[in-house]
């Protein structure tokens, strides 16, 4: 019959238990949040320079950002149990 490992054994069961430090899976998340922002609130911009079928599309990509947007803030919150606390930065405009 085979021995059982301690270590590894110990090891096995501290992870069971919830023992073992946790990797912060959150890290990350408010700088991308922050730049599907900045990508919404940008396209939303540029749709106010363009008519018809451009200005649609860029409205589009504005929401699409905003929904891309509200899944990481879910994710955020269910990792951490928090909302997120993410300013909004101005999209820079050279004119």
């Amino acid at each position: 019959m085979d021995t059982i490992d301690k270590d590894a054994a110990q090891r096995v069961w501290g992870r069971v238990r919830g023992d073992a430090p946790q990797p912060q899976r959150e890290e990350g998340l408010p700088e991308l949040i922050a730049r599907e922002w900045e990508a919404s609130t940008t396209y939303l911009q540029l749709s106010r320079r363009f008519q018809g079928r451009q200005n649609a599309l860029l409205r589009k990509l504005a929401q699409q950002e905003q929904t891309h947007m509200a899944c990481l803030k879910g994710l955020y919150t269910l990792i951490t149990g928090n909302r997120p606390k993410v300013a909004g930065v101005p999209p820079k405009w050279d004119d």
